[in-house]
């Protein structure tokens, strides 16, 4: 595996596992607990959701530059494949 699969694997990563963070981030941040009839309900945080869903932008954002990367690296722009032009 080459060196821009790795970076575009990691940024995959990184892009989905903030997006997923930012999108729960509501579920992470809530104090669940059991009501008499056997429901479910909770407060949320809401600075503890801020907290998740800063997180997640943050993760989201890593994953974009290195997809940017990676693909600037793929579309021919490194040092070693060099444009040569007419004439």
């Amino acid at each position: 595996m080459s060196r821009v699969e790795t970076v575009f694997l990691i940024g995959l990563v990184l892009a989905i596992a903030g997006v997923v963070l930012f999108v729960s981030s509501g579920s992470l941040a809530t104090h669940w607990q059991e009501e008499p009839s056997r429901a479910l309900g909770g407060m949320t945080d809401p600075d503890l959701r801020f907290s998740y869903r800063l997180g997640g932008a943050v993760l989201a954002v890593a994953g974009l530059v290195a997809l940017g990367m990676a693909a600037w690296r793929w579309l021919g722009n490194a040092p070693s494949r060099g444009r040569h032009g007419i004439g």
